[in-house]
């Protein structure tokens, strides 16, 4: 079997290898941000639905084992952080959601002291 010669335009036009380089990176960075999105906006859903809970409930679920609830939302945090910056990195504008970062309820903080979760009057 013969190969076919390129044609004269296809030989001007071939990328440079760190042109076909960063061609695959971004592949690649593509297809991570849409997998990254699906679970940015999973982990935006749970947010919502975790500081949208009554206080009291909250409060117990949160404290129902605290220490493991501040691991919890730290490990969140830093997804969340990591998602946002894929998706700042792909943009495609077509994915405009970014995940919070910061508590949904600046009234509930986590006290040392006790390792409670509880409400402060004035945050």
């Amino acid at each position: 079997m013969s190969e076919e010669l390129p044609t004269l335009p296809s030989l001007f036009n071939q990328p440079t290898e760190l042109e076909a380089d960063k061609l695959k990176l971004n592949e690649f960075l593509a297809l991570a941000a849409n997998r990254y999105y699906d679970a940015l906006k999973t982990q935006s859903a749970a947010y919502n639905w975790l500081w949208a809970l009554p206080t009291e409930r909250l409060l117990t679920l949160l404290n129902e084992n605290a220490m493991w609830s501040v691991a919890m939302l730290t490990a969140n945090r830093g997804a969340t952080e990591a998602n946002n910056l894929v998706q700042d990195l792909n943009g495609d504008p077509s994915k405009p959601l970014r995940g919070e970062t910061e508590s949904g309820r600046p009234d509930i903080i986590f006290n040392p002291a006790t390792e409670l979760f509880e409400v402060v009057a004035n945050p």
